[in-house]
C-alpha cells in the first residue's frame, strides 16, 4: 500500500516540477519535495526490517556454535 502512495507522491511532484518556470527550480523542487521525503520514508520504514534481519542472523550464528569473526 505504501508503494502506491509513494509512487503517487513522486508523480505529483514530477508534474509540479514540470510546470515550474525554471528548469533549475523544477529540479530542486522535485529533489527537495519528491525524492528526499520518499527516501526518508523508505529508510525509516526499513529500520525494523533491518533490525529483524540482524537478530535472525545473530540467532542463526549462536545456534550454529560458530564464533564471530
Amino acid at each position: 500500500m505504501i508503494w502506491i502512495i509513494l509512487l503517487g507522491w513522486l508523480y505529483v511532484m514530477l508534474m509540479v516540477a514540470a510546470a515550474s518556470d525554471s528548469v533549475i527550480y523544477g529540479i530542486m523542487l522535485f529533489v527537495g519535495l519528491g525524492i528526499l521525503p520518499t527516501w526518508l520514508i523508505l529508510w525509516f520504514w526499513g529500520i525494523p526490517l533491518r533490525r529483524r534481519m540482524r537478530q535472525q542472523q545473530e540467532q542463526a550464528e549462536s545456534e550454529s556454535g560458530q564464533p564471530d569473526q
